[in-house]
């Protein structure tokens, strides 16, 4: 398989599973199980699909807006894996295109 199509695929793959599982989560995030945690706002502001894909294309490409947030911990979680795994993709694209 080509480096870029598999890159590509990864890219979409992670996205669109990490804004499905966001919307899931948020949509149900009036309480938190973990109790040592507090909630920043009990009104999330993800109850659409597109909303979630916005928030973790922004998380993904590293910019962070801020106008959409996650309220959950495991929203949070799973923001800092996105914006890991977006970096992880950055560099292996700028260490394809380099050599």
């Amino acid at each position: 398989m080509n480096p870029v199509k598999g890159l590509s695929l990864g890219v979409m793959f992670i996205v669109f599973l990490n804004a499905y599982i966001v919307l899931l989560n948020e949509r149900s995030a009036s309480t938190d199980l973990i109790t040592c945690y507090t909630l920043i706002d009990s009104n999330s502001k993800v109850h659409l699909y597109t909303d979630a894909l916005w928030l973790t294309m922004v998380s993904f490409l590293t910019v962070g807006y801020g106008d959409y947030y996650p309220n959950s911990n495991l929203g949070r979680y799973v923001m800092i894996i996105t914006t890991v795994s977006g970096q992880l993709y950055s560099a292996f694209v700028i260490g394809i295109v380099h050599a």
